[in-house]
């Protein structure tokens, strides 16, 4: 399990990649679903690839996924 600093860790973690992302792809002209199935390909990837390591890296594209997921719920695509 988790102790509470380290949930506070993954969400610090969660909210500064998430602006970075944004930030990212404000510039760059790509679908809000297409970033939020890369999201979700990253966590599927995570959880059923690389489950189980003793290192936590498992957890961090867990994180990184899920980042995906927000920034591509948030971010409005231009319609031309």
């Amino acid at each position: 399990m988790y102790t509470s600093g380290s949930i506070f860790d993954i969400v610090f973690f969660l909210v500064i990649v998430s602006f970075i992302l944004y930030g990212l792809l404000l510039i760059v002209e790509i679908s809000s679903v297409k970033v939020m199935l890369f999201g979700i390909a990253l966590i599927v990837f995570s959880n059923s690839v690389l489950k189980g390591l003793t290192y936590g890296i498992d957890d961090v594209i867990s994180a990184i996924g899920f980042s995906f997921c927000i920034v591509g719920f948030i971010k409005k695509d231009n319609i031309n």
